[in-house]
């Protein structure tokens, strides 16, 4: 027999799709039991509808990376050609600032940020 979607199947496979939330976590938030949630895991229905919710995740991800790179292309750009001094020192303090954020978050133990560091990691992208 088809599994009939409800709200709850909505709300959960979203939940699920966005991964942010444990499964204990997703079951208090709907008020279901955790293995009401696991055994909605393994029904087909429920799967493409956890599908279904992932795809525009994963498109707006794809949009967010793509504006990124065009921002650090402008920033790229105004740091090496801009007239501007001020404009320069702002754009080049901005990609600084965030890759001392990205190092610190990815690197707990890091011993500091070294400019060859951030330049190393601005090549990359």
């Amino acid at each position: 027999m088809a599994m009939r979607i409800t709200d709850k199947h909505r709300i959960a496979a979203k939940l699920l799709a966005q991964g942010a939330l444990r499964m204990n976590e997703i079951c208090k938030e709907i008020g279901i039991a955790r293995q009401t949630l696991i055994s909605w895991k393994h029904k087909p229905e429920f799967k493409k509808l956890v599908e279904s919710c992932a795809i525009p995740l994963e498109d707006q991800e794809g949009k967010e990376r793509e504006l990124l790179d065009q921002a650090y292309i402008t920033l790229h750009k105004i740091m090496k050609n801009g007239t501007n001094e001020s404009a320069k020192v702002n754009a080049a303090k901005y990609v600084v600032d965030t890759f001392r954020r990205k190092i610190t978050k990815s690197d707990k133990n890091s011993s500091g940020t070294d400019m060859a560091t951030i330049l190393r990691l601005v090549d990359e992208k």
